[in-house]
């Protein structure tokens, strides 16, 4: 038997219908428009590179400003000099503190210890101590410097243009160029006694230029310094023989050594030779410690002449064996 089946075949109430699931679509967020510069990138590269040029001027100006405030801190100025020299120390000291004063532009002050002019304080030390040849300067701290100054060295002492045994001259010292450059003590004595307790030879000779009177000679030059050694040639050999020179008296192209201030002897410059030989073969025979002889000539070839006080001039006596030689 066929088996039967059933079917419900009433309508479906619609309460009863079964629900079918729905996709949920997701709530978006609403975008908000993206606003785009219109400005050109050319000029939004200027304007940067015009921010980045003021913030560096900016900063530039704060350290300018900065070190200029610490320029004129007073530890940065110098208050301390220190003066190593056989000169005036402290006249030294005081003309290089007299260049500090001041500043420049009234912005960097004249005394800052990394801005302070050395040429201008060694040109005013020069100026002012004409005996001072070389100036040198260090920094011993950040506000004190030292100055070294040396002195010219010596050559011999200037008095004058004309020797005068009757007159005591003031006498200056000079180095071998000629230049004078410091004047003597004064001494009660005679100068020519005092030039041989300093082995100081003493020169009398003219100057390169006119000094007006009353005018200082400190600073100018003698005339012809280069027949100096000529005449000390000649010297060296008088006191090989046993007579100290005192004194050397150079017009034109003749000369005068002086023993004391009574006797000298004058020859020819340039003829040293001539007047060796005629300074051993004559000055055994005659006596120019005792000032009775005035002076004696070598100014001659082959023949000296003396001059006795009181007396004309005679032929001085000649030693043979030394003129032989």
């Amino acid at each position: 038997m066929s088996e039967r089946k059933s079917f419900d075949v009433q309508p479906r109430k619609k309460g009863h219908q079964t629900a079918v699931p729905q996709k949920v679509q997701a709530r978006r967020a609403p975008v908000r428009p993206v606003s785009v510069s219109k400005e050109p990138l050319r000029a939004r590269r200027a304007r940067a590179r015009k921010f980045f040029q003021v913030v560096t001027c900016l900063f530039f100006l704060a350290l300018l400003l900065g070190s200029l405030y610490a320029l004129w801190r007073p530890a940065l100025r110098i208050s301390e000099i220190t003066v190593e020299s056989s000169s005036s120390v402290e006249g030294i000291r005081e003309t290089a503190q007299s260049t500090l004063v001041g500043s420049y532009a009234f912005i960097i002050p004249h005394n800052s210890i990394f801005f302070f002019s050395e040429s201008r304080m060694r040109k005013a030390l020069l100026e002012t101590y004409p005996e001072i040849v070389t100036v040198s300067f260090s920094r011993t701290s950040f506000h004190s410097i030292s100055i070294t100054a040396k002195k010219h060295t010596e050559a011999f002492l200037w008095c004058g243009t004309t020797h005068t045994a009757t007159s005591t001259p003031t006498c200056y010292r000079t180095n071998t160029e000629g230049f004078i450059f410091e004047q003597v003590a004064s001494s009660p004595e005679s100068p020519l006694a005092s030039s041989t307790q300093n082995n100081s030879l003493e020169m009398y000779m003219l100057l390169s230029s006119e000094i007006a009177p009353g005018e200082s000679v400190i600073g100018a030059h003698v005339l012809g310094p280069e027949r100096i050694p000529i005449a000390l040639r000649f010297v060296r050999a008088v006191k090989e023989l046993g007579v100290e020179v005192r004194a050397i008296e150079i017009q034109d192209d003749e000369a005068s050594l002086w023993m004391n201030d009574r006797t000298y002897i004058k020859y020819i410059l340039g003829s040293e030779e001539r007047a060796i030989q005629l300074a051993a073969s004559s000055m055994p025979k005659v006596n120019l410690s005792d000032g009775s002889i005035e002076y004696l000539d070598l100014r001659f070839n082959g023949k000296a002449f003396v001059k006795r006080r009181g007396a004309g001039e005679t032929e001085a006596p000649m030693d043979k064996t030394m003129e032989a030689r």
